[in-house]
């Protein structure tokens, strides 16, 4: 895979849910179309919802952690 993979857990889940579009649309801008954007979420906690629907090609949920929850990222 030919890409950006962002690992979501503390300290950095801790942005505000208003910044995730933002730096989210700016990936995507950066590497066009032409690479993948993936995301290894922990926690939801920061994430907008739309914003990853719209820029993220692939959504690991990193459920080794224990307290990720499939259901949770649905609900959300």
């Amino acid at each position: 895979m030919d890409g950006f993979d962002i690992d979501w857990e503390d300290p950095i889940s801790e942005l505000k849910p208003t910044e995730c579009p933002l730096w989210l649309n700016a990936l995507r801008t950066a590497f066009g179309n032409n690479r993948y954007i993936s995301i290894s979420p922990a926690t939801y906690v920061g994430l907008d919802a739309n914003a990853v629907n719209s820029n993220c090609d692939v959504i690991n949920l990193q459920n080794y952690s224990g307290f990720t929850f499939p259901e949770q990222f649905v609900q959300h």
